[in-house]
């Protein structure tokens, strides 16, 4: 949408807006806008406006040059002239204008992949502590240190953990421990 354009329409409207209203309301001495003479002025403007269209009307309803006035041809061989013809029904033209719309609406997006903590990388992380898990010990604390910085990265580091202790738990190699609801989760290696 043309800004420039849609700010002139405005404009006139609001100043013809101003203009019926000074022309309704009574007239004011002090008042240097005089209201009657602007509105003379645009109905000058108006008729030099439907003028112009007119004579534009009548201009090209002449003769043009090439389409109903041909001159002399050209000296010299024949030149051929090459217009071509395109047959395509309404539906077809409709159809290509908007794949070309479609494909420029649906433009191909890449999402950076956020760091996560898997739950093979949380087996690995596990069995590299196994010597400091002999006794109790909280799962938070096997976080590894990349993980512990951002909040989302944490919780991505504790859900790892988490996930890769219960398959240890599963496997035999560690137990789990939580001594009432929503209390640390402790996790034990085996002997």
């Amino acid at each position: 949408m043309n800004l420039e354009l849609a700010a002139e329409y405005l404009l006139m409207a609001t100043w013809l807006a101003y203009l019926k209203s000074k022309l309704l309301l009574p007239e004011d001495e002090e008042d240097d806008f005089k209201a009657l003479e602007v509105a003379e002025k645009l109905k000058l403007q108006l008729k030099k406006l439907e003028l112009i269209r007119l004579l534009s009307d009548q201009l090209v309803k002449r003769d043009r040059i090439g389409v109903s006035v041909f001159y002399r041809g050209i000296k010299g061989g024949i030149k051929s002239i090459n217009t071509p013809i395109y047959k395509v029904s309404l539906y077809e033209l409709l159809k290509t204008y908007a794949t070309i719309k479609m494909q420029k609406a649906f433009q191909t997006i890449n999402i950076p992949k956020l760091p996560v903590f898997t739950t093979e990388e949380g087996v690995k992380q596990i069995r590299k502590n196994f010597n400091s898990i002999a006794e109790w010990k909280d799962i938070e604390e096997l976080i590894p240190e990349g993980f512990t910085f951002n909040k989302k990265l944490k919780k991505s580091g504790l859900a790892g953990i988490f996930a890769a202790s219960l398959e240890l738990t599963k496997q035999g190699a560690t137990t789990l421990m939580q001594k009432k609801i929503f209390d640390k989760l402790l996790i034990k290696k085996i002997i």
